[in-house]
């Protein structure tokens, strides 16, 4: 079924077709140069900082790499749709990016963030030639680390990046990324997959479709359908998980070297 957009220009209005993207680097390069399209209302992230395209790792490059104010590590990758139907290629390669990153020190994942700014991928003004996370926190969340003592004597610039780079170290050793699936089209295999993997596990799998309008040469990408999965606090977290184990190794009931049955309560 063809959908249409209704534009309005001053008194002007007209229909715009949906259209298939043609090629995937055209929805990658929109999303990378505007990541203001991803929903991260939706998604429970708070804003983005961008601070890696085509980020270099052993296993290959990450399309998009971000970190929210929380210090939650965003990893994003493209998905042509239909065209590339293959959805244990695009999870596959999001793993060997996370199984890539997990374990990095602070000091060695910012060194990558650090290559990104000082590269020609970084085109915001604002970030290139910056050193460290430190200088780019305050750039997007608007503190000068100068001034934090005379503007705010609660601490509370200090305590705002005390927390996000605690967040930032704990995705890195616990491996609780959040990835993120874009494309036209995310299919329901696909999305099947991504709810068992954040439900067995520490990390968050979410998938946005961008649909695609276009008519006279202009192009329209909207953001449409989001699939996120919201992990119930109650349903076996980790920590939980391993205390059950311990639970039950004390209750269940064991011999003793005389072959007489105990409990350990």
């Amino acid at each position: 079924m063809t959908r249409y957009l209704l534009v309005k220009e001053g008194q002007k209005e007209y229909l715009v077709k949906e259209e298939k993207i043609k090629a995937e680097n055209e929805l990658q390069d929109a999303v990378k140069k505007n990541p203001e399209l991803i929903p991260i209302e939706d998604l429970n992230l708070l804003n983005l900082l961008v601070v890696g395209r085509e980020t270099t790792l052993p296993s290959g490059s990450i399309d998009l790499m971000c970190i929210d104010e929380k210090g939650t590590i965003v990893i994003v990758e493209f998905k042509k749709g239909p065209e590339n139907p293959d959805s244990r290629r695009v999870l596959a390669q999001l793993l060997d990016y996370g199984s890539h990153l997990w374990g990095l020190t602070f000091e060695e994942f910012e060194g990558l963030c650090r290559n990104y700014f000082n590269s020609t991928r970084c085109t915001d003004p604002k970030f290139h030639g910056l050193n460290n996370l430190r200088d780019a926190f305050n750039v997007m969340w608007g503190q000068n680390v100068d001034e934090i003592d005379e503007i705010n004597e609660s601490g509370e610039g200090e305590k705002g990046w005390e927390k996000f780079k605690e967040g930032v170290s704990r995705c890195l050793a616990d491996g609780s990324f959040y990835y993120i699936v874009i494309s036209p089209d995310i299919g329901d295999i696909l999305k099947r997959t991504m709810k068992y993997l954040t439900m067995t596990s520490s990390s968050t799998f979410a998938g946005v479709e961008i649909d695609h309008f276009s008519s006279d040469g202009k192009k329209y990408l909207c953001p449409g359908l989001t699939f996120r999965i919201q992990r119930l606090a109650a349903l076996h977290p980790p920590h939980q998980r391993q205390r059950c184990r311990i639970f039950l190794k004390k209750v269940i009931p064991q011999q003793d070297r005389f072959g007489k049955i105990y409990s350990k309560f």
